[in-house]
Order: C-alpha cells, then sequence, then structure tokens
C-alpha cells in the first residue's frame, strides 16, 4: 500500500490525433484518477521520435546504454516515475498502432533499471469502429504491458466509434473510461490484483495457439485443453516469460544471453562461410534505393 505519497498515473496516447477519441477516453480515466486524489500526467506518443530497434542486443550482451539517439529514454523515464498507467489504443488495422510496437521492440532498455517497473498497475482502453477489431489488439496490449512489468488491473473495450470525438456521445464508454482511471487509483493504493482473468489462468492473454489437440498461450507458455467449452489449464511448472521472476532470471542473471552468445561463437566461422553465397556481388538481385523514387514519379506523370 502507498502511503504519505501522491499517487503518479501516467497517460498514454497512441494516436496523433488531436481531441480524438483515444485522448478524450484516456483525459477521462485520468480526471477520474486525479478527483481521486492522483497525480497524473499525459503523453501522446506520436510527438516523440522513437527509431526502430536494430536488433543488435548491445544493451543486454555488453550491460551498456542503447546506442540508439532518440527520445525512447524520455518515454522509459516516464514509465519508471509512474506509480500507474492508462494505455490509450486507437484501433486502426487489427493491431495495436505503430509507435506501440516500436517501443515494445525497445524492451531491452529496462535491464539496468527492471525493478523500478515490476508491479505497476494499469488500464486498456481500445477504441475503434468495428467489433471484431478488438480481437488482437486487447491481447496484444496486455503483452506491451507485461512485458515492461504493469499489471493490467482493467481493460476497456469501445466500438462503435465512427468518427474523431464521438465517443462524447456515448456516455456508457465515458463512464467505463472514468471507472477504468479509479480502477488503476484504487489498485495502487492497495495494491490490488485483477483476479478476472480474461483467459489464460497465468497471464490473463485471451489469444491461444491451437496446437493438434493442445491449447497453448504464446505468451507465457502454458499449456492446456479444450474441454466443456471452455479451456482447462495445465497446473504443471511452467516458464512464465512475462513474469517478474522470468525478468528477474533474464535481466539479472542473464542466463540466455550467456548460453547463446556462447553457442554463437562456437558457429560464427561456418556463419561467415555460408554467408559468401549471398553477398551482393554473387546474386543477380536488385536493391530498391530511396533515389529510384525519382523515377517511379516521373513514370507516374506521364
Amino acid at each position: 500500500m502507498i502511503m504519505n505519497k501522491r499517487i503518479k498515473i501516467l497517460g498514454l496516447v497512441g494516436s496523433s490525433r488531436k481531441m480524438g477519441n483515444t485522448e478524450i477516453l484516456v483525459k477521462a480515466a485520468l480526471k477520474s484518477a486525479a478527483e481521486n486524489g492522483a497525480e497524473v500526467e499525459l503523453i501522446r506518443l506520436t510527438d516523440f521520435n522513437i527509431l526502430p530497434c536494430r536488433g543488435c542486443v548491445s544493451c543486454i550482451r555488453l550491460n551498456t546504454d542503447c546506442r540508439i539517439n532518440d527520445d525512447m529514454t524520455i518515454i522509459l523515464d516516464k514509465f519508471k516515475e509512474c506509480d500507474g498507467l492508462v494505455m490509450g489504443v486507437p484501433i486502426y488495422t487489427y493491431h495495436l498502432p505503430a509507435i506501440y510496437k516500436l517501443i515494445h521492440d525497445r524492451v531491452y532498455m529496462i535491464h539496468k533499471d527492471y525493478r523500478k517497473f515490476i508491479g505497476k498497475k494499469a488500464a486498456i482502453i481500445a477504441v475503434g469502429a468495428m467489433e471484431i477489431e478488438n480481437n488482437l489488439v486487447i491481447p496484444m496490449s496486455y503483452l506491451f504491458l507485461r512485458s515492461f512489468l504493469f499489471h493490467p488491473v482493467s481493460c476497456v473495450k469501445i466500438t462503435k466509434a465512427m468518427g474523431p470525438g464521438s465517443v462524447l456521445l456515448n456516455k456508457k464508454a465515458m463512464e467505463k473510461a472514468k471507472i477504468a482511471g479509479k480502477k488503476v487509483h484504487n489498485a495502487i493504493q492497495s495494491n490490488l490484483k485483477d483476479n478476472n482473468s480474461i483467459g489464460c489462468s497465468f497471464c490473463n492473454n485471451n489469444f491461444v495457439e491451437i496446437i493438434k489437440n493442445k491449447i497453448r498461450c504464446p505468451f507465457c507458455g502454458r499449456n492446456g485443453e479444450l474441454k466443456n467449452n471452455g479451456i482447462v489449464w495445465e497446473n504443471g511448472k511452467v516458464i512464465n516469460y512475462l513474469s517478474p521472476e522470468f525478468i528477474i532470471d533474464f535481466f539479472g542473471i542473464n542466463k540466455w544471453t550467456s548460453t547463446t552468445r556462447a553457442a554463437y561463437k562456437k558457429e560464427i566461422l561456418e556463419i561467415s562461410e555460408r554467408k559468401k553465397e549471398y553477398k551482393d556481388k554473387n546474386l543477380k538481385i536488385r536493391w530498391i534505393q530511396k533515389e529510384d523514387k525519382k523515377e517511379y514519379e516521373e513514370k507516374s506523370v506521364v
């Protein structure tokens, strides 16, 4: 329980549209949290320069800061400072908007301060026009939050938002957003956990793989079976890739990187030899360059 400290809740707007549905719903949640005593802040993610991860793994392998010079550290600093998060997700094409994926791919950056991220509470507010588009966005939102060690305590799905600001005419949607903000505040205050699992009994994900006659959670690895019109999850030992225990092992002891690095060193000579076949000079493949744009523009004019 947090005592003698004003709770800080951060709102994320994943849309670049000002005063659009995502921003309005996140503001409604933050307003509700503020009325309950929280200090609130808001970030429009698209206002910041977030570059793609290069996959060099230097942050983990060499225990250094990220080599990319952009605004990602600002976002992560705000994640560290807050006690809770309201994640505003506009639904464009069945998935998280690109800005969230850019941030998600940079998750290894938290390796030095990962303990400062564990257990913070969060709410998801996803908004779009069609009901079916929520099916993938919600589990991906859970994965985003779990990867940064946030614990989701509320999930709001708003549909039939047909134009910018139309949620303002939807009293139920606005009320759900306000309740989400209050839930995050209350969960932080009393250190509550969300016991209303939306799917997997381990990580709450409702997106599963079907492998032969078995069910598997692709996020935490737990297995289950379809029985009596539902999923019965196995109780055996499982590696939960989103649990604090696994993260501590991954970022703290670093067994994974040390073993994979050792294995790669043994194979590097053979890999280098096989790469020769795929060198550009040995292939009749033409790379498309940015300079080609002018050629295409000239053709389109004709």
